[in-house]
């Protein structure tokens, strides 16, 4: 995003289509890094069955469906994934998930039969304290201080910026 910055500077100086199009491929851009970003890439991979891995990271063929193949592709399969666990989620139906002291030298601190729950998450740091058991409550009030302290400091900064341009 910061290299969006010099951008700027030289925004004002183009014409109303090349503004048109920077705003398209701006907004594209944003939609696909928000599948991304919103399902964790791991439980994409174990969702299309490449993971846990079935070949060495220097077989030519290790995932090959993700990287190669179409249809597998984690732009289209981390969109799909989101609209459905979004929905599910709406519906009351997100995991539940217990963290365990077993198997501390794993990266996930869940029981074996409890990861494919993961499937079915947000990748959120707020959505991972609501399936570990924190208040709904809490979570939404944490949220609304957050989303009153960003439009606090915007405001600051949009009318600092405003200021200086005068």
């Amino acid at each position: 995003p910061l290299l969006l910055l010099p951008i700027a500077f030289y925004f004002t100086t183009l014409n109303s289509l090349f503004k048109k199009i920077f705003f398209s491929v701006a907004i594209i851009g944003c939609l696909i890094q928000f599948g991304g970003v919103a399902i964790y890439a791991g439980a994409y991979l174990r969702e299309i069955g490449e993971y846990p891995y079935q070949r060495h990271f220097d077989d030519p063929e290790f995932l090959t469906k993700a990287h190669f193949i179409p249809n597998y592709s984690p732009v289209v399969g981390h969109w799909k994934m989101l609209t459905r666990n979004f929905g599910e989620h709406l519906d009351g139906n997100y995991p539940k998930l217990k963290p365990t002291e077993q198997d501390q030298d794993k990266r996930l601190p869940i029981a074996k039969e409890e990861r494919s729950k993961l499937l079915h998450t947000l990748d959120f740091w707020f959505t991972y304290a609501l399936y570990t058991g924190v208040s709904k409550n809490i979570l939404i009030a944490a949220l609304a201080f957050i989303a009153i302290v960003t439009l606090i400091f915007g405001t600051l900064l949009y009318r600092t910026a405003n200021s200086l341009s005068n």
